[in-house]
């Protein structure tokens, strides 16, 4: 099956019938792509806080660090997830090649939820806030593509109520952090500048789900 193809199932599955726990994905028979067991039950994502200031102001500064942390650092923020394999092994990702890692991060979306409007619960036992089983897309606020895979894949994009947006790429500092061995500047989808508009429109935390895309290399 070409690489567009698969790619276009995992949209349009997302956009028409929202993200399901890859024991669910395989219950239902959809396709998908995973490093995780498939008899997973949970969707794991981040969940990134306004920071408020003195007098309750809203402190972008630490908002925007608090963006970058859940997208870059460390192995279990969002990028270094999407860079996974079923064959990786753990603090290894960050000193695979650039071209391997860029084309990773350039073949992902991302999904985002105001936390008012999903059920979050604490995964025993890493305590790490994911939800369970499955979650709507009438309760994304953004399903978020590059601009490369949006354009590759066109009209065929399934037409529903759950908003799309496509973001250009960007560099960033990827890893750096607990577990990882060495910054990197890569090119990545601008997910950062997105979410912080999302952010300052609605002052509401958001959960942020990163999905993996398969690439050429994944066939």
């Amino acid at each position: 099956m070409k690489v567009e193809v698969r790619q276009l199932n995992i949209v349009n599955s997302i956009l028409g019938r929202g993200l399901m726990s890859a024991k669910n994905q395989a219950h239902m028979g959809e396709e998908m792509f995973t490093s995780k067991s498939r008899d997973s039950e949970w969707i794991e994502g981040c969940v990134i806080r306004v920071a408020r200031g003195v007098l309750g102001l809203i402190d972008w500064k630490r908002t925007k660090v608090d963006v970058k942390e859940r997208l870059y650092k460390g192995l279990w923020s969002i990028f270094p997830v999407i860079a996974e394999r079923a064959d990786y092994t753990v603090g290894d990702i960050s000193d695979l090649p650039d071209a391997v890692l860029e084309t990773r991060f350039a073949n992902s979306l991302l999904v985002a939820m105001h936390t008012k409007n999903i059920e979050l619960t604490k995964k025993d036992p890493t305590g790490t806030l994911a939800i369970k089983h499955y979650v709507s897309p009438d309760r994304f606020c953004a399903v978020i593509l590059p601009w490369q895979i949006g354009e590759n894949l066109g009209e065929k994009i399934r037409q529903t109520n759950a908003p799309l947006h496509l973001v250009p790429m960007t560099k960033a500092t990827v890893f750096g952090g607990s577990g990882a061995r060495r910054k990197r500047e890569l090119t990545v989808p601008d997910y950062e500048r997105f979410i912080l508009g999302l952010l300052g429109s609605s002052r509401d935390f958001l959960f942020i789900h990163g999905v993996r895309l398969p690439t050429e290399e994944d066939l």
